[in-house]
């Protein structure tokens, strides 16, 4: 059996460093960012990062069902079932079968999660408004279109 080697991506460089791969900074950034948010949510009100991302979605009108909550973030509905099964357990928010299609599951906040999100969004929204600082207006709305295209090139399966 003939061993295949792995080859680094053909962008002229002779040198094959993990370091520079675009999608492995951005999971290195990532991490980051989800470790100073989780930080954030655990020293106000004890939730992840995943429930306040729920919490949010929902009080912010984003989502009414869970298949909208999937759409809008982006995360494994199997992970989106866990995180309403704990905030409905905390009694931050409801969940109901849709009367029309039983298959739908509605969601909202109780008054204790609309409370959370009021309490968290201001917070989480100072933070944003920090990461932003750190660009000027154009490179602001230059970093905005490449995670656009990013986004549009990910979702066709390849950036080529």
């Amino acid at each position: 059996m003939t061993k295949i080697e792995p080859t680094p991506p053909d962008d002229g460089k002779d040198v094959w460093d993990l370091s520079e791969f675009l999608t492995f900074r951005i999971a290195r950034l990532n991490a980051v960012l989800n470790h100073q948010a989780t930080r954030l949510l655990a020293a106000g009100h004890g939730l992840s990062l995943g429930q306040w991302r729920v919490i949010v979605t929902i009080g912010a009108g984003h989502a009414r069902t869970s298949r909208q909550l999937f759409e809008m973030t982006q995360m494994d509905p199997a992970l989106i079932s866990r995180l309403l099964r704990q905030l409905e357990s905390q009694d931050l928010l409801r969940m109901q079968r849709g009367h029309d299609d039983r298959r739908v599951l509605d969601v909202a906040l109780t008054e204790q999660g609309m409370r959370v999100f009021e309490e968290t969004f201001p917070v989480m929204q100072a933070r944003q408004r920090e990461l932003a600082g750190s660009f000027n207006g154009e490179e602001l709305a230059l970093l905005e279109d490449f995670l656009e295209r990013l986004m549009t090139a990910a979702k066709k399966g390849s950036p080529r």
